[in-house]
């Protein structure tokens, strides 16, 4: 599934959720940052019925990264060690790549 969209730019709240309609198998997640990218993040998901609020116990860590990255890796793919099944799937940013800008994300494709 490609969930892409135009841009993704936060100036304070620093995560979004993407619903899927339905629970979905995840194996893979490729991220396209601008330069302002997130240096720091967690992949989470929850389940269909989920308490979707920022701090909500129902979401899970199922792959975290902390990393610096080159222009040439600005399009970044993920592999989760073991694939889940979620019909939520949310990227928090933990720190930024280029502050004080916040993170900028071009597109989100889910597979999997």
């Amino acid at each position: 599934m490609d969930f892409g969209f135009l841009r993704w730019a936060p100036y304070k709240s620093e995560w979004f959720f993407i619903d899927l309609n339905s629970e979905q198998s995840i194996g893979k997640i490729v991220l396209t940052w601008e330069a302002a990218y997130g240096k720091a993040l967690d992949i989470q998901v929850a389940a269909a019925d989920s308490d979707l609020s920022s701090g909500s116990a129902d979401w899970h860590i199922v792959h975290s990264l902390n990393r610096s990255l080159e222009p040439a890796q600005f399009t970044e793919s993920i592999t989760l060690d073991n694939s889940v099944d979620a019909r939520y799937v949310r990227v928090l940013i933990t720190d930024k790549g280029l502050p004080p800008y916040g993170p900028s994300l071009f597109e989100i494709e889910i597979y999997e």
